[in-house]
């Protein structure tokens, strides 16, 4: 009888334990969503060159390609 509360107990657990695991992975994947969002080069809030436009441009669609992989 003891044996078999204890196995309850340790599946109990496992299944708490992964539950967590996966709140904790679902809240990182909200934040990292929205932190990874960057507002539109044309909105930037000071002027900037074509040079350092064309290099955010190029920055911002890696991290949206690495964001969908």
């Amino acid at each position: 009888m003891m044996r078999c509360r204890l196995s309850r107990l340790v599946i109990q657990e496992t299944a708490l334990a992964k539950r967590s695991l996966e709140v904790n992975q679902a809240e990182f994947n909200r934040i990292a969503k929205r932190t990874s969002q960057w507002p539109p080069v044309s909105k930037a809030p000071r002027a900037c060159s074509q040079e350092e436009k064309r290099l955010a441009t190029i920055n911002t669609r890696l991290l949206l390609e690495a964001n969908r992989q």
